[in-house]
């Protein structure tokens, strides 16, 4: 059958790990790589926190290089304005009393 469906030969969490370490390297963001890994908001942030992500280069490195413990992450992606992490954040902790919620 030659529409059957094969699955990839890797897996996604392979490739999760190469499309971070390409960006990182093509990209730079050291400190904004080492922020979300494991050590910092990557192990202290959990599905009852938000983070909120602005326009700009460093979207791309939180998209790439973030692994979110649950739906707790927005972008601001199309049309947005710059800015609208600081706000959402507001709205955000006001929307979750006691919730830690990031800015970025």
């Amino acid at each position: 059958r030659d529409w059957a469906f094969s699955p990839p030969p890797y897996k996604a969490g392979d490739w999760r790990k190469k499309i971070a370490e390409d960006t990182h390297k093509e990209l730079g963001g050291t400190l904004l790589v080492r922020l979300l890994g494991k050590d910092y908001l990557g192990g202290i942030l959990t599905r009852n926190d938000a983070m909120l992500v602005d326009t700009g280069l460093h979207k791309t490195l939180v998209l790439y290089t973030y692994m979110a413990p649950g739906p707790n992450t927005l972008f601001s992606i199309g049309f947005s304005s710059i800015g609208f992490a600081v706000p959402g954040a507001i709205g955000a902790s006001l929307s979750k009393p006691g919730a830690r919620v990031v800015a970025i």
